[in-house]
């Protein structure tokens, strides 16, 4: 049998544990554990016990000999010899996976909801979720097929013909298993225990830490006991107190523990306006302390949420903080690559591959692939292209830098394409990442230190997958990669050398931690107790009655913990928050109030701040800590570059810009600095839609231009416009167009039929096409039609542009127009300002001084929009109503505006903007 022994109150638990030890081992010259387990719950209380064991072995003058220290999930490896080889993580992923593939239509619907196929991504989560539910069934020694039959002696509800298709599935597993020679192992030690089959040679005696013992667990040390081996679970509490709530095998009676009071000090328990505000109790505390080793406190932060403004905070305040368990290697930088690497093959989109591009150790890849900056090149593919799909990419990039970024990508991309056997994709995905990341040049150790771990524990799942028999089912890459990321996100990082920081745990090692002093964060429902992960397939009642971990269980073994941590002799400070950082209300934890009468009343209202005492102590803030530690600010909301702004040129839209804000113009035009502003949206912004008319439109323009007269007939002239946004729309996106580029390009399409009704009548006034998208640039060779032109005389300017129309008619002369698609359908007078302001806009007016350099005079009233808006009722061509005077008025400001750069005034009028 298990015996029970009570450790007592008011000390720490490993301290009591080391005496109760040395005490089993008996006098002699030498403290002799060599036949004795130790099973803690944590693996990080093991160095301290064992630290513990040599100290007092020292203090007596005695030498250890030591015994071994683990946790419950390697008791079984310890003691259980395997009769075969067990399946690694892999193995049985994979076995998983080809079970869940091997599922009918009505197996389906069992488990799912649904009789269709599963796509690529619902078959790993199936076979993930299967593996994850036997796997805590076998934890409570369970088979899937007990499942029903327990749940209706109890009366729970429960489905059965669901649990006889996932018994089903798990026995198809095994058998996949069993035709590679492997064995489950879950199965295997499940039976061993049955059987009686235990490795104990030179075992005498297994002392415990366990609240609770899991089903498999107790069953296996029930065996053990029998065979002679001396088991026992220590309590740490005293007997007097706590003999009615624990069993008899030193575990927690969980329906006295539901009610069990717990003597808490209203002194201890700070309560917080918000979340984020428990730091600044934490840092308080920390203070109060005075001068301590940092080994002399405790951060306890059961909620995850809270440990990056943690650090953030600390990092702030300088505080030096060690974890003792770093995240997950998904989250770590090589991690997050997999991730992202898995994304792009098997969704094979264009969003996913930015993502991709966008991760350091690829843009490392990429440069030296020769692509000198991949991120900036690719965010011009996307912004001209908004591609759908990777395969699109080769026949819509059309820079000699997209091409050159296209290429390395597809080359990797293709490596992975087909299916092989898992064992072939093990060799394949480690080369790729060996590849991708062997040049990549970290910024600083600690970078480097995570890159070799992640790679390493990625090595070792992939050599799993490697040792796989080569003759198993084929594998698509993604497959391979899912897998792989699946194992990752059940492995953490490990802790960096340490800084000798104050150490930050999670709420289950708090109880085995034996520093003076400890703050305890996170006291509120939901957070503590900790919430219960709950299946659908096995919701509460259900896990109730089959001994698995559910909320009654949960409550109970925190206020355990909780109840033992307060009575461990240690400085206890207690952090419960008011409202999430949304405002939202929390409620505090019911651990807090397990007080009737008037204690609950006094203690309610000192939760929500309204007693005397908090009436007089405004509650710690991080609001104020910030406000205490933050310096000045050296950061500068609108900083002035060095030396003279880099400008050599302007289009005739960019004196717009100049007009509304000369800061934020210069930042646009110094050559040297050039701000743009980057969207990665799945559709095209305001200035692509317009591209995607004025393209649409030029394509048609040329076309009409090189017809002997203007079309006048509507029907033709807008079958001619659909046609080249048709073109145009497959040339600039691709065969697989993102869903949101296919609908602006249907609104396009019922714009353009606006505009064709307009042409139509346009043409049948006489006026005829003369020019298309004239454009006007440095230098002719460099493909622009004309070389921009000096303004206002030698000494200024290059002055650039591009015309979207030029018409003419025999009478009227010339008119230089250009296409507006705004949702306003604002005209030229509008847009360009008007008396009252001045001038806004200098777009029109120097359209006039492109034009004269070509021998084109366009008349005042020569200039306007071709207003294509979403509404078909506003489409129209709107001349401006200016003067000569008007026009030479705009161009003597134009004059101005450029003499500012020339003259090197720049700087000043932008520093007077920032002002």
């Amino acid at each position: 049998m298990i015996e029970r022994r009570f450790l007592g109150a008011g000390t720490h638990l490993l301290h009591a544990l080391a005496s109760e030890l040395v005490l089993q081992a008996g006098d002699g010259e030498q403290i002799d554990l060599s036949g004795h387990l130790v099973v803690l719950p944590t693996s990080r209380g093991r160095w301290r016990l064992e630290s513990l064991l040599l100290d007092r072995a020292a203090t007596d003058g005695r030498r250890l000999v030591p015994g071994e220290i683990l946790t419950p999930g390697s008791l079984l490896d310890r003691l259980i010899v395997p009769q075969r080889s067990m399946a690694s993580g892999m193995a049985s992923s994979l076995a998983w996976l080809e079970s869940v593939r091997g599922l009918d239509a009505s197996d389906r619907l069992a488990l799912v909801g649904y009789e269709d196929d599963l796509s690529l991504a619902e078959t790993h989560a199936l076979a993930q979720r299967l593996a994850r539910v036997c796997r805590e069934l076998a934890a409570a020694h369970l088979q899937p097929g007990e499942v029903p039959v327990r749940s209706d002696a109890a009366g729970v509800l429960c489905d059965p013909q669901r649990w006889t298709v996932i018994d089903g599935v798990h026995a198809d597993m095994l058998g996949r298993l069993d035709a590679m020679q492997l064995d489950d192992r879950d199965a295997s030690q499940g039976k061993a225990i049955d059987q009686g089959r235990l490795h104990l040679h030179g075992i005498e005696r297994i002392t415990l830490v366990a609240a609770e013992l899991p089903g498999r667990i107790r069953r296996f040390l029930e065996r053990v006991s029998q065979s002679g081996v001396i088991v026992t679970n220590v309590v740490h509490g005293d007997e007097t107190a706590l003999g009615d709530v624990f069993l008899d095998n030193g575990t927690i009676d969980v329906d006295a523990w539901a009610e069990q009071p717990i003597d808490v000090d209203n002194d201890a328990i700070v309560s917080v306006p918000h979340v984020d505000d428990q730091i600044a109790a934490v840092f308080e505390f920390l203070g109060s302390l005075g001068p301590v080793d940092a080994d002399q406190a405790r951060i306890v932060v059961p909620d995850e949420e809270l440990l990056p403004p943690l650090a953030a905070a600390a990092i702030a305040e300088k505080i030096p903080l060690e974890h003792f368990e770093g995240p997950p290697i998904t989250a770590t930088r090589t991690g997050q690559l997999l991730t992202l690497f898995g994304l792009v093959v098997e969704r094979g989109t264009a969003s996913t591959l930015g993502d991709f591009i966008r991760h350091p150790d690829i843009v490392l890849w990429l440069q030296d692939q020769g692509v000198a900056t991949p991120v900036a090149t690719w965010d011009a593919v996307w912004s001209r292209h908004v591609p759908g799909h990777i395969e699109d990419l080769p026949g819509i990039v059309d820079t000699d830098d997209a091409k050159a970024l296209v290429k390395p990508i597809l080359k990797l991309t293709r490596r992975l394409e087909g299916e092989r056997s898992a064992s072939q994709w093990a060799a394949v995905l480690m080369d790729v990442l060996t590849e991708v990341l062997q040049p990549a040049a970290f910024a600083d150790a600690v970078t480097m230190e995570d890159h070799d771990q992640s790679l390493e524990v990625a090595h070792r799942f992939l050599t799993e997958l490697h040792e796989l028999p080569s003759d198993a089912t084929d594998l698509a890459a993604v497959d391979a990669i899912l897998l792989l990321r699946a194992q990752l996100d059940s492995s953490t990082s490990q802790p960096r050398e340490r800084s000798g920081g104050v150490e930050v745990l999670g709420w289950l090692d708090a109880h085995l931690d034996d520093a003076p002093h400890l703050v305890l964060t996170g006291l509120n429902e939901g957070t503590l107790p900790t919430s219960s992960s709950v299946d659908a397939w096995l919701p509460d009642a259900s896990r109730h009655v089959l001994g698995l971990t559910c909320r009654s269980r949960r409550i109970a073994r925190d206020a355990f913990l909780f109840d033992a941590i307060l009575k461990s002799g240690r400085d206890v400070r207690l952090v419960s928050a008011r409202r999430a950082n949304n405002g939202e209300p929390l409620a505090p934890s019911s651990l807090l109030l397990r007080l009737s009468g008037q204690p609950l009343a006094e203690r309610v209202l000192h939760l929500m701040g309204k007693t005397k005492q908090a009436a007089k102590h405004h509650p710690p803030t991080l609001a104020d800590r910030r406000a205490r530690v933050d310096r000045a600010s050296e950061f500068e909301a609108k900083p002035m570059p060095a030396g003279a702004p880099h400008i050599t040129s302007m289009s005739v839209t960019s004196f717009r810009d100049y007009l509304k804000d000369p800061y934020l113009f210069m930042l646009k035009r110094d050559s040297r600095i050039k701000a743009n502003e980057v969207e990665t949206r799945h559709e095209l912004d305001a200035m692509g839609f317009g591209t995607l008319v004025h393209d649409a439109l030029e394509q048609w323009g040329r076309e009409e231009l090189s017809r002997s007269s203007p079309t006048t007939d509507v029907a033709t002239i807008t079958k001619d416009m659909h046609a080249a946004l048709k073109t145009f729309v497959a040339e600039r996106f691709g065969a697989h167009a993102m869903p949101g580029v296919r609908l602006q390009a249907a609104m396009a399409r019922h714009r353009l039929t606006a505009l064709a009704r307009v042409q139509a009548d346009r043409a049948n006034l006489g006026w005829r096409i003369h020019q298309v998208e004239q454009s006007f640039g440095p230098k002719k060779y460099l493909g622009f039609d004309f070389e921009s032109v000096i303004f206002p005389d030698k000494t200024g300017l290059r002055l650039n542009g591009r015309i979207d129309r030029v018409d003419i008619h025999e009478d009227h002369g010339y008119q230089a127009l250009d296409y507006k698609t705004g949702r306003t359908a604002e005209g030229p007078d509008a847009a360009h300002g008007n008396e009252a302001s001045g001038w806004s806009d200098l777009q029109l007016p120097l359209y006039r001084v492109l034009l004269r350099s070509i021998d084109i005079d366009v008349p005042a009233n020569g200039l306007g929009y071709i207003l294509v808006p979403p509404d078909a009722f506003k489409c129209r061509i709107d001349i401006a109503k200016w003067t000569e005077s008007d026009l030479a008025d705009a161009e003597t400001l134009a004059a101005d505006i450029i003499n500012v750069i020339t003259s090197g005034q720049l700087l000043e009028k932008a520093a007077e903007a920032t002002s």
